[in-house]
């Protein structure tokens, strides 16, 4: 289940959140035009709980089908190092998860990364139960 459940955390909580790209030709789009050269935001954040492409987008499911999850881009722009790092974090909760019992959340110095580009946290401190 583990796959599915870094999968699963990467749609709900996208490591990026948005990114910027110019427009190459004049398009409309649900009625606006978008104009060659104007810069736009694309929320990949927003897409990744889009109902039309996730049932119940803000549940977590680890079994959901991954549809079109945009956490680390697309196409050309797709995260040269997404597999590593999805690998990393599977790697890690996966030798964690037989000792959580035997650790706490230390919340009190949990702080979220400042920057509205990247999602996450600065740090986040276990401690042994006593």
């Amino acid at each position: 289940m583990l796959p599915g459940a870094v999968d699963e955390a990467n749609r709900l909580t996208s490591p990026i959140q948005f990114m910027f790209r110019e427009a190459l030709a004049d398009v409309e789009i649900a009625g606006t035009t978008i104009t060659k050269g104007a810069i736009i935001v694309l929320q990949m954040a927003a897409a990744n709980r889009d109902p039309a492409e996730f049932d119940d987008p803000d549940e977590f499911r680890i079994g959901r089908p991954q549809g079109r999850n945009l956490s680390f881009g697309h196409g050309i722009h797709f995260c040269l190092g997404a597999h590593l790092a999805t690998a990393e974090v599977r790697s890690a909760v996966g030798k964690l998860l037989p000792h959580l019992d035997r650790f706490e959340l230390d919340t009190a110095t949990l702080q979220l990364n400042p920057s509205m580009l990247h999602h996450g946290y600065q740090n986040i401190d276990l401690r042994a139960r006593s």
